[in-house]
């Protein structure tokens, strides 16, 4: 995982929403699994998982890995357009600080 944030400086995701939040990764960017998952994934953070990336919703259980955080809800039912994302764009990850 940190090879390919290191080496690439960014990771594109192309967004085929498959359900709010939830984005398709470029393949050759896929990741395994944790092999123990985290028992509290803070809300706001960015994961990765296998092929697909997403914005925790809320703080739960989750084996992927976590990748950053965000401020930006990707949904909101009281806004005119709920979803932030929609099909066919593209998401742009970039390294704004490391943590160790």
């Amino acid at each position: 995982m940190s090879d390919v944030v290191t080496s690439a400086g960014v990771l594109i995701g192309l967004v085929l929403v498959l359900f709010t939040g939830y984005a398709i990764l470029d393949p050759a960017l896929a990741i395994a699994r944790r092999s123990t998952p985290r028992l509290a994934v803070p809300v706001g953070s960015v994961i990765v998982g296998g092929a697909q990336a997403a914005v925790m919703p809320q703080t739960s259980p989750s084996g992927w890995h976590i990748i950053g955080h965000t401020n930006v809800a990707l949904f909101d039912p009281h806004r005119d357009e709920p979803s932030t994302l929609a099909p066919g764009d593209i998401v742009r990850f970039t390294i704004e600080d490391v943590w160790l």
